[in-house]
């Protein structure tokens, strides 16, 4: 009977401390284990919105971000606009800094295909971008089947990464 008292004794002091053991531990530790805080809500400047409203209509916004390039602030835009994917980096006054977006095996120019084929002949492209940066124009595709993932042309069919 005694026995049976301690050990009841034991397990109710047990269950309830147990709560405040889980809590102190949740509370102790590092920031890096903790879940991260959701992030803020990025609002694009005027003129940011009003050129991308202008030049994709029907694109449907999924995230926005503030970053730094160059050391100067840009808003990234990710969006998708009848299924093809974009991302674009605008300058504060609705200027864009680096454009990235999703084409076919079609998009892309008779030069940049062909040295596709004579660069890396065995490889399967997994992915097709059109990117345009300070104005110039550049093809990225991501390889599988080759020594490197991915490789960039110019429109001539120029390798240049």
């Amino acid at each position: 009977m005694r026995a049976s008292r301690y050990l009841t004794a034991g397990l109710l002091l047990l269950f309830s401390t147990t709560p405040l053991f889980t809590a102190a531990q949740s509370a102790a530790k590092p920031p890096a284990q903790r879940a991260p805080a959701a992030a803020a809500t990025v609002r694009l400047p005027p003129a940011v919105e009003a050129a991308f409203k202008a030049a994709y209509p029907d694109a449907v916004i999924k995230k926005v971000t503030k970053e730094k390039l160059a050391g100067k602030d840009v808003y990234e835009v990710e969006s998708i606009d009848r299924g093809k994917t974009r991302d674009i980096l605008y300058r504060p006054d609705g200027v864009i800094a680096l454009l990235e977006e999703a084409i076919t095996a079609g998009d892309v120019p008779a030069p940049v295909a062909a040295a596709i084929k004579s660069n890396f002949p065995k490889a399967t492209v997994t992915r097709y971008e059109k990117v345009i940066e300070n104005g110039a124009v550049r093809y990225e595709v991501q390889l599988r089947g080759a020594k490197v993932s991915s490789a960039e042309f110019l429109p001539d069919g120029k390798l240049v990464k």
